[in-house]
């Protein structure tokens, strides 16, 4: 069995104690906001490769995920650390209602969009209200949200932004090469070669002048 322990500060070091010592327990992810004392921490007790610190920062989810996606069979959380209250887990999200400031409703999450280095930059949208941008790409970019909505409350966004941050991606470095390269292209030059041959065939073709 694989456990993550959120946090480990007076009680999650007892916490951790435990899950060392427990046969069921196979694998511990322990994390916390002080890694180097969690190092230092794991080491003085020689824990060994059973257990295996990370750094976890409260207030940002991107940190969350990360740990999330090592498939942990159990989550403990220290009580000991405050922030808890902020963090969300991915199924708190899923089919959570998008509206805007004013109450405008814009959509349900879907899932999560990661990018290459496993990222929370978005949410894919299951359900879409509204039209334009965000209507055609079934997302909201997560620089577009303004408030997660707790527990159980309605995620509140941009939608001016989420707009604006969906038609002002740039292009990727492959099109980028691609313009250049037609850019590079000078037919004026294949031209002047033609008429250069021309030229040539017309001299050769030319009679000569009759000898006097």
């Amino acid at each position: 069995m694989k456990v993550l322990l959120l946090g480990v500060g007076m009680q999650g070091k007892a916490a951790l104690h435990d899950l060392v010592n427990s046969p069921a327990v196979d694998k511990i992810f322990a994390a916390d906001r002080e890694f180097e004392a969690l190092q230092a921490h794991v080491t003085s007790k020689k824990y060994g490769s059973k257990v295996r610190c990370d750094y976890v920062d409260a207030a940002d989810p991107e940190s969350i995920d990360h740990l999330m996606r090592q498939g942990p069979d159990v989550v403990i959380d220290d009580v000991d650390t405050p922030e808890m209250g902020m963090w969300l887990r991915r199924d708190e999200l899923q089919g959570r209602d998008i509206d805007t400031a004013g109450g405008t409703k814009v959509g349900t999450v879907g899932d999560f969009l990661l990018d290459e280095e496993a990222n929370i930059v978005g949410f894919a949208l299951a359900k879409v209200h509204v039209e334009g941008p965000v209507a055609e790409k079934r997302m909201v970019v997560k620089q577009a949200v303004i408030e997660t909505g707790g527990k159980s409350g309605i995620i509140t966004v941009d939608l001016t932004m989420a707009e604006q941050l969906e038609t002002d991606t740039p292009p990727s470095p492959a099109d980028t090469k691609e313009e250049e390269a037609l850019a590079s292209e000078e037919p004026a030059e294949i031209e002047s070669g033609e008429d250069s041959e021309e030229g040539s065939e017309n001299d050769a073709e030319s009679p000569s002048e009759p000898e006097n």
